[in-house]
């Protein structure tokens, strides 16, 4: 939605051009990156619903010493609300379960 919230790991972002320019930001100073999504269980109320999904991000970047490699494992936790033009994430936030790599892969 225009005033979806996220919380993505390192302080949330207001607004969706506010999540576009955070999230484009990120991806584009990786040379690679893929994101895993599954098991999304929902449960729909009216016009809104929750919902939980299980990610696997891999993060790939050169960096001096070390490897260029970072994995995430977690899950997103969202809201949803329906609008004319279909059902849309209102909030997201990340729940890391585990890392491995180098952390300096994904910091900026």
């Amino acid at each position: 939605t225009p005033d979806a919230v996220t919380n993505l790991g390192e302080g949330g972002q207001d607004g969706i051009e506010e999540i576009i320019s955070r999230v484009s930001s990120a991806l584009s100073r990786l040379d690679d990156s893929q994101h895993m999504v599954s098991t999304h269980q929902i449960t729909i109320d009216g016009d809104t619903a929750v919902g939980r999904c299980y990610l696997h991000a891999q993060h790939i970047r050169k960096v001096t010493g070390g490897s260029p490699l970072f994995v995430v494992a977690g899950r997103y936790e969202d809201h949803y609300v329906r609008t004319p033009s279909g059902w849309r994430i209102s909030q997201r936030r990340i729940v890391s379960m585990w890392t491995d790599g180098n952390l300096d892969v994904v910091q900026f």
